[in-house]
């Protein structure tokens, strides 16, 4: 998971930074009863997140831009596994506007947030499911390179 949190609080200025976190996985076997659960080893130390800024006037007071993705690894035979992997560029404005702007691997599902510092409440603006199988479950190839990303461009 990584959150991106951009503030206007102060007429002259606007400030972002970026939290991080990786939970566990869990591999179950047939009858969905765990077998094997581990922590991938993503940290921004490590590269596995990443946050820029798109252009020296996004420290501007009225506007951030900023690009952000992640490529983390699965613990369960991480030398073997694809990485879970994600890149977007996004806008937004002191007013609201906002734009977000990239692509993501097919497995596993994806959402993006935005949160309303006035209501306190988080709103989806976004969200792509895991393809699946025929016989429902996640197909896991998609996160291989070779396998086509999703691609979205959304505003509000």
């Amino acid at each position: 998971m990584q959150n991106i949190d951009v503030t206007f609080d102060e007429p002259s200025y606007s400030t972002y930074n970026q939290r991080t976190a990786v939970d566990s996985t869990t591999l179950v076997d047939k009858n969905d009863k765990p077998v094997w659960t581990g922590q991938a080893k993503c940290t921004l130390e490590n590269n596995a997140f990443r946050l820029y800024l798109m252009s020296p006037n996004s420290y501007g007071k009225d506007k951030k831009q900023f690009g952000a993705g992640g490529d983390c690894g699965i613990p369960y035979r991480d030398n073997l596994s694809p990485d879970i992997t994600y890149y977007y560029d996004a806008w937004i404005e002191r007013d609201g506007d906002w734009r977000v702007k990239g692509s993501h691997d097919k497995a596993p599902s994806h959402e993006f947030y935005i949160y309303d510092h006035a209501t306190g409440n988080y709103k989806m603006i976004f969200q792509h499911s895991a393809v699946r199988k025929a016989n429902g479950d996640v197909d896991f190839l998609y996160l291989l390179p070779i396998y086509p990303s999703w691609s979205f461009d959304i505003s509000g």
